[in-house]
């Protein structure tokens, strides 16, 4: 932490104000101006405001010294702060006075900054109370300012989290005070930036990690079975479920929406892109003989390589693509099947990156063969086995063409498995490895969208596979399966008391104590 702030002062004290036009109050009485930290209060807004001050001892010129603010996080404290930052030895070498406001308590006893405009229309999640933060950053900035100790032209704010989003705030909503900002692991809220107008550029330095947990580098918090960290995560961990697609398409697919609306959120839910056969189908196909293709080959060829890679359930490439990876991959890996105990073979992201990199590798040789294969023999060879498939696949069901939700299969079974009681052939796209992770056992059973808002109720749209009912005999035994392969939601109910949404209530018992 003390190298992050160094290099945030190195660039906050090479910056300064061409103007300044902020009114100081008529002189204060004479105090004592401290050598090194002291606690201090200001009373404000009806408030008993706390901030430790710092000013380096054994300074030449006590007048026109640089001021840095610093702004402690949620639920932060002051001293702590102080401490973690630990800038006495700049201050010291430099001659620069350090303060260190105390946030305000709410109620729950947590401290917080107000980092957004109160006449905002969608109040911010920050802005927890009424007070002025603002007002008590100028009324501190005029008090510490006893006999000109300040260099009004070099006046710099850094914060961290939302102590960085107070300090953007500032920067915003005090004109020709502020110098430069440095925001560590913060961010510039939209409200905020939606108002700010300065009339001449601020520096900023902003500094933040992308695996931030508590405020996003990204903006939102993503999961979708994507490893949980990244290779600088010094411990070994390890699960056969983390992958690498989902989560890559679900985090371009947020960072492409700007304001975020429930039809948004519905189609990333029910997305079908396939980023597996994006990534690798190129570089199979490059692999392809296809001068010596018969005529059905070349018409597989023809419409894979014109494919969109969504897996929709109407779509014909999905089933190809999905039987000629499969293919590949267990050719590949075959030496894993001879082995006497049970190992997982490499993952497809794993074979993908092998088949991109590495022409020549002994696991392209297939053990059963006298020859020695290359990985364009596996891929020719295989091909030409996933078009047989297909085609006795088309012969055994009695079907004209291949769609990916007929070969795919998605099927909701009994538990018992007893098939009058099941549903097969479910009219959903999808597939492993992608956000609409709907394959032919598995899958997102229940959907949900919750949109949160401080000043309006709470709304929710959601849909589930299967009715309120377990009684294979009830009209509603199916019901929601239909609209859960079609993407369609309905609106949920949330009750704030017993009274709410009777009218919809079908049935209630009462038990007695």
């Amino acid at each position: 932490m003390r190298n992050i702030f160094v290099v945030i002062f190195l660039l906050l004290i090479s910056c300064s104000k061409s103007e300044f036009d902020y009114k100081t109050k008529d002189k204060y009485s004479d105090f004592t101006l401290f050598e090194g930290v002291s606690t201090n209060f200001i009373d404000h807004s009806g408030l008993n405001r706390e901030y430790l001050l710092y000013i380096p001892p054994n300074i030449d010129n006590r007048e026109n010294l640089p001021v840095i603010f610093n702004f402690h996080g949620y639920q932060g404290q002051a001293e702590q702060f102080f401490n973690q930052t630990d800038l006495i030895e700049i201050a010291d070498n430099n001659g620069v006075v350090l303060v260190y406001p105390q946030g305000s308590d709410l109620p729950v006893g947590a401290s917080h900054w107000n980092a957004a405009p109160s006449s905002s229309s969608s109040t911010s999640f920050v802005n927890k109370s009424s007070t002025d933060d603002v007002g008590f950053f100028k009324a501190l900035l005029d008090e510490i300012n006893q006999n000109n100790i300040i260099d009004l032209n070099r006046v710099y704010v850094i914060g961290y989290s939302n102590g960085g989003m107070f300090s953007h705030f500032l920067a915003c909503n005090t004109e020709n005070i502020i110098a430069a900002v440095g925001d560590v692991a913060g961010t510039m809220l939209n409200e905020t930036f939606n108002s700010c107008n300065p009339s001449s550029p601020i520096p900023i330095l902003k500094i933040h990690g992308t695996s931030d947990r508590v405020v996003s580098y990204n903006g939102y918090v993503s999961s979708a079975n994507q490893h949980p960290s990244d290779k600088t995560y010094p411990y070994y961990y390890y699960s056969h479920n983390y992958e690498m697609y989902r989560g890559r398409r679900l985090n371009e697919r947020l960072e492409s929406i700007d304001i975020v609306e429930f039809e948004d959120v519905k189609k990333v839910q029910n997305d079908n892109f396939n980023y597996k056969a994006f990534e690798a189908l190129p570089t199979i196909l490059g692999k392809l003989d296809t001068v010596n293709l018969s005529d059905k080959e070349k018409e597989v060829y023809n419409s894979i390589k014109k494919w969109d890679y969504f897996a929709n359930p109407d779509d014909s490439n999905t089933a190809t693509f999905v039987v000629w990876w499969n293919k590949i991959r267990k050719t590949i890996w075959d030496e894993f099947d001879t082995m006497k105990y049970s190992y997982r073979k490499p993952s497809s992201f794993s074979t993908y990156k092998l088949i991109n990199e590495k022409e020549n590798f002994d696991y392209y040789d297939i053990l059963e063969t006298k020859q020695v294969e290359s990985i364009e023999d596996i891929v020719n060879m295989t091909f030409k086995t996933t078009v047989d498939s297909l085609e006795n696949w088309k012969k055994e069901n009695k079907a004209s063409r291949i769609t990916w939700k007929n070969f795919k299969n998605t099927r909701i079974n009994h538990l018992l498995g007893i098939k009058s009681f099941s549903l097969e052939n479910i009219n959903v796209g999808g597939d492993r490895n992608i956000i609409n992770a709907a394959s032919g056992r598995h899958g997102p059973s229940w959907r949900m969208i919750v949109k949160l808002n401080k000043n309006k109720k709470t709304e929710a749209w959601g849909v589930y596979p299967g009715g309120q009912s377990g009684n294979p005999g009830s009209f509603n035994y199916f019901n929601g399966i239909k609209e859960w392969g079609e993407g369609k939601y309905s609106k949920l109910l949330f009750n704030n008391n017993p009274l709410d949404n009777n009218e919809f209530v079908i049935f209630n018992k009462k038990f007695n104590e």
